[in-house]
């Protein structure tokens, strides 16, 4: 079995959504600038377009994220999550040539989200190992079509 480098990654570093980098995106028929993955992904959850301008404005992703709890969200987001996730993904590395260039720089390394905040969807718990880390999948995903590109 061939040896892959592994790259953990925590808040704070260009492969988290929380990072502060520009993605223009269309939503509700009006081009929106978010100031990170976070920020567009808590947009996506919205209804309507009051909610994905209230989140848009937000100052930090955190505060995003807060928002994005409170308001009222489309019905199928659990079945379209991982899909939108990718979208944004792709877009942040895509419209940000600095972060793209870093990205695929990591040629084979497996990305794993570790956390200790408990997201075992997204990450896996740095104290536990549990986790499906569908963020880091989905980095590696990215990664490999703009290799392509």
């Amino acid at each position: 079995m061939e040896n892959k480098l592994e790259r953990k990654f925590l808040k704070g570093t260009y492969l988290s959504n929380f990072y502060i980098c520009s993605i223009s995106f269309v939503l509700f028929d009006e081009k929106i600038i978010f100031k990170s993955a976070e920020h567009l992904f808590q947009a996506m959850k919205a209804t309507n377009l009051e909610d994905v301008k209230k989140i848009a404005n937000c100052e930090t992703p955190k505060e995003a994220k807060k928002i994005g709890n409170e308001i009222k969200i489309i019905q199928n987001w659990d079945l379209i999550k991982i899909e939108k996730m990718k979208e944004i993904v792709f877009q942040k590395f895509f419209q940000n040539e600095i972060l793209k260039k870093e990205l695929i720089k990591m040629k084979d390394e497996d990305l794993i989200e570790w956390n200790d905040w408990g997201d075992i969807f997204w990450g896996k718990n740095i104290e536990t190992g549990e986790g499906e880390n569908n963020l880091g999948k989905i980095l590696v995903e990215v990664r490999n079509n703009l290799i392509k590109k």
